[in-house]
């Protein structure tokens, strides 16, 4: 049995706006904050660079220590 699909409907889905309201938010609000970090760490590069080495956490490597295995 197969079901025919109207696209003739005239009701627009219910959220629709406010829904794309809220994503467009969601996306400034990104964009705002990753653009403050970057202009924060672009300033004070050395106090960022610092901040990364205190916290091991954070530290990427590009070997990793063979003492650290278990």
């Amino acid at each position: 049995m197969t079901h025919a699909i109207s696209s003739n409907t005239t009701e627009p889905l219910p959220g629709d706006f406010a829904r794309s309201v809220l994503v467009f938010a969601e996306l400034i609000m990104f964009g705002a904050l990753s653009s403050v970090y970057a202009f924060a760490r672009s300033s004070r590069v050395t106090l960022f660079d610092a901040t990364q080495h205190t916290q091991p956490y954070l530290r990427i490597r590009e070997h990793p220590d063979p003492s650290d295995q278990p």
